[in-house]
């Protein structure tokens, strides 16, 4: 089995990979919107994962516009990352992978500022987003997070959001 292959089917090679392996391929996570109910389950594995008991610490968020309407949104590790602006050069790329460079990151918020969707945050003066850790798409009871190789379904920007609702409630579509 190849490591791309241990990496999207194996449940506990995800916590046990390191980044270099994890690295071999371009990965996204996926969401698919109409399997989430809103349960918030990856925001609360994703705070504890990386050290906190607090949901706003996590670096996915479900945004609940209507009751059952709940859209999860996370980094979607652009080819192009409007979130390189920043000054000190704690944004980097590694594999495809946006990586933030801890000791780089003074939390100035120029990252989050140029994200399109609003997928970076600063907590404790240090910027946080999507790592692709996989404990979210572990842990999702519904199985609406998941791994894929393509970035079709990973590009969705703030508009979107409004089309993925439309598609839900079954008036529009994407």
């Amino acid at each position: 089995m190849t490591t791309s292959e241990k990496f999207i089917n194996s449940k506990s090679n995800l916590q046990c990979m390191s980044n270099a392996e994890r690295d071999t391929q371009r990965k996204y996570i996926k969401i698919d919107y109409v399997k989430c109910t809103g349960c918030r389950t990856c925001e609360m594995i994703c705070a504890i994962t990386h050290g906190s008991t607090a949901p706003s610490h996590s670096r996915i968020k479900v945004d609940s516009f209507f009751p059952g309407i709940d859209i999860p949104s996370l980094c979607k590790h652009c080819i192009d990352p409007p979130c390189f602006k920043c000054s000190f050069g704690a944004m980097t790329m590694e594999n495809g992978v946006v990586r933030i460079d801890k000791e780089k990151c003074v939390g100035c918020g120029v990252c989050a500022q140029n994200c399109p969707i609003d997928a970076i945050k600063i907590i404790k003066s240090k910027a946080i987003k999507c790592d692709l850790c996989g404990k979210c798409v572990e842990m999702c009871p519904t199985n609406a997070l998941f791994f894929s190789e393509t970035s079709e379904e990973a590009k969705l920007t703030r508009t979107d959001k409004d089309e993925v609702m439309k598609e839900i409630l079954g008036v529009g579509g994407l």
